[in-house]
């Protein structure tokens, strides 16, 4: 293959990050631009991760020096199947891979934190001064399915019936198992789906506290079917499930006959998963809102490969996983290209000058975000966290992050 070969990955998120890593490890002698459709990289690393998990953030030194600090360019505010069509990229590139950058738990947390704890974390300045005049005294929190079968990580489950000044409450059909979750929790459960039954258990034999000033109640098998109000949220109504094998031998929720039980409230947030949406000129799965791949070579519509178009992170696999599973995803896609790299299937880009890339992309968007950029905007945001001792004081809008990051070109 004549000259360097070069690789585009659409979007900086974990996913992203962890292929661009894993690709110059593998074949170092390749260049990458990462494209994001925001001003900033690292996805939900950097806005998805609960402020209060510092030391999950801090993931963010370790993809910067192992992409923008090996050579990887940011190319940030652009937006692919808008301002550069998938199409351009491929004459541009050898190869494109598409990627996607337990949120309950976190929301739940930072919601029952007190001020002062929130006041240590990068938490953005709006939801701080909002989360300081909170009048939450309790929280709701409703799963379809069984205990058994919770999201959460146990780690995360641990944490959040730790939390101090918080009354943890699961009611007893939060732990007592139907006999279908009885049987696959002894047959196929993972570790994590035991230790969280046997954290389930240990909480709801716990002592109310009475010096606690919020509560966190987690309730099972149920799922909203109406919310209520005049002009702002005052109830929602909640149905009975039951856990049913479905034709797949996935355990389902369905509902159950009966009553439905209103809760008064003044807040309903939404955190049941991710859909993707297609991109241009890219195979899609409608059904399962993901690229059809295999091991993360992107299909076609017959069925074969797609030369040079590889899937990475939700988009490969649907909304599953923490932050480690991003990077055998990605080693599993990476390990793909590379072979299709030495093996000599992908043809080389009839446009492979970075400079043709670049006046393309700048044509389309001038207030593009470059690495220099992203650079002044994370210095900036640095040294406003220096000043007021918290981690990071972060820009909130769209216009600031654009005006910030213009001072790096």
């Amino acid at each position: 293959m004549a000259g360097r070969r070069r690789v585009a990955i659409v979007g900086a998120g974990p996913a992203g990050a962890f292929a661009a890593a894993s690709l110059l490890r593998s074949a170092g002698d390749v260049e990458i631009d990462l494209f994001e459709r925001l001003p900033t990289p690292w996805g939900l690393l950097r806005g998805g991760v609960a402020p209060d998990h510092q030391e999950i953030k801090r993931l963010e030194d370790t993809f910067d020096r192992q992409t923008l600090g090996r050579g990887c360019r940011f190319l940030g505010n652009v937006e692919v199947g808008t301002d550069v069509s998938h199409s351009e990229l491929m004459r541009h590139y050898t190869a494109v891979v598409i990627g996607n950058g337990n949120v309950a738990a976190d929301v739940t947390r930072v919601l029952t934190l007190s001020p002062t704890e929130l006041e240590r974390t990068d938490v953005a300045d709006h939801a701080l001064e909002a989360l300081r005049e909170s009048r939450v005294e309790e929280v709701i929190v409703l799963g379809r399915r069984g205990p058994a079968q919770a999201a959460f990580t146990s780690t995360e489950l641990r944490e959040l019936g730790n939390l101090d000044g918080v009354d943890m409450r699961v009611g007893r059909d939060g732990v007592e198992l139907d006999p279908i979750s009885h049987r696959w929790l002894e047959e196929e459960g993972t570790f994590t789906a035991r230790k969280n039954t046997e954290l389930l258990r240990e909480f709801a034999a716990r002592p109310a506290r009475a010096d606690a000033r919020r509560r966190i109640e987690l309730r099972f098998l149920c799922s909203p079917v109406e919310i209520g109000g005049t002009g702002r949220v005052e109830s929602v109504d909640v149905r009975r499930n039951e856990i049913a094998r479905a034709d797949d031998g996935t355990l389902r929720a369905r509902p159950v006959e009966g009553d439905v039980e209103t809760i008064e409230c003044g807040l309903v947030l939404r955190s049941v998963g991710y859909r993707a949406v297609p991109l241009p000129d890219v195979p899609f799965d409608e059904r399962s809102f993901v690229l059809p791949n295999e091991r993360g070579r992107v299909l076609s519509p017959d069925g074969e490969p797609l030369p040079g178009v590889y899937a990475v992170g939700w988009i490969k696999r649907g909304p599953t996983g923490i932050l480690g599973t991003n990077k055998r995803d990605a080693e599993e896609t990476i390990g793909r290209l590379v072979e299709d790299l030495r093996g000599g299937r992908l043809p080389d880009p009839p446009d492979p000058l970075r400079e043709q890339i670049d006046e393309l992309v700048a044509e389309r968007r001038p207030d593009l975000v470059t690495t220099a950029g992203w650079r002044a905007i994370d210095a900036h945001e640095l040294e406003r966290g220096q000043s007021e001792q918290r981690p990071r004081v972060k820009l909130a809008s769209r216009d600031d992050l654009l005006e910030c990051g213009a001072t790096g070109r």
